[in-house]
């Protein structure tokens, strides 16, 4: 079976883009290959219609094979690798982000009943790199929940874009 090579968020598996090789199909690119300071992704805002920029750092990048499928190839971000195989996850219900002066808040769209680790990186224009940060919900059986907040220190004026990495749903994107 023909392979792609899946460039991913390497502490979730959500997939950022797809790579194929004509020449060794069946070797794995290298996150260096693909991402050699940084891997820059441009999502597409379905409510303005604009793109939204923002740079993966190299350290965060990782490669997995993975068999061909068309889909991944045009909608990556519905995407996730577990155990080596891509799985669609729903953008129908996905996370939200928001933020004041003193915290960072992520919202999942159901309560969860065992702690879970979101990743969120922070990019702007006015920060001199990107900052990717994991927050723990803390769900449990008893207790139910569905957000958490972090201190952040952050400038409340600087335009920010956050990726959420939170598992079982898709990427989501955000310009806040």
């Amino acid at each position: 079976m023909k392979k792609m090579n899946a460039i991913t968020f390497k502490q979730t598996g959500h997939v950022l883009g797809i790579v194929t090789r004509s020449s060794q199909p069946d070797t794995p690119v290298t996150a260096a290959e693909v991402a050699a300071g940084g891997y820059r992704l441009r999502f597409f805002e379905d409510i303005t219609g604009d793109f939204i920029m923002l740079e993966i750092p190299e350290d965060e990048v990782g490669i997995t094979l993975v068999d061909y499928d068309t889909r991944v190839l045009y909608q990556p971000h519905l995407y996730i690798v577990v155990d080596g195989l891509v799985e669609e996850k729903p953008s129908i219900a996905l996370p939200s982000v928001t933020r004041t002066a003193t915290h960072l808040t992520v919202t999942l769209p159901a309560p969860v009943s065992e702690s879970v680790a979101v990743w969120c990186q922070i990019s702007g224009e006015n920060l001199p790199d990107p900052i990717v940060r994991s927050i723990s919900i803390m769900g449990t059986s008893e207790h139910p929940t569905s957000s958490a907040s972090v201190p952040q220190r952050l400038d409340i004026t600087q335009a920010v874009q956050v990726a959420v990495f939170a598992p079982g749903y898709a990427l989501q994107v955000l310009d806040l």
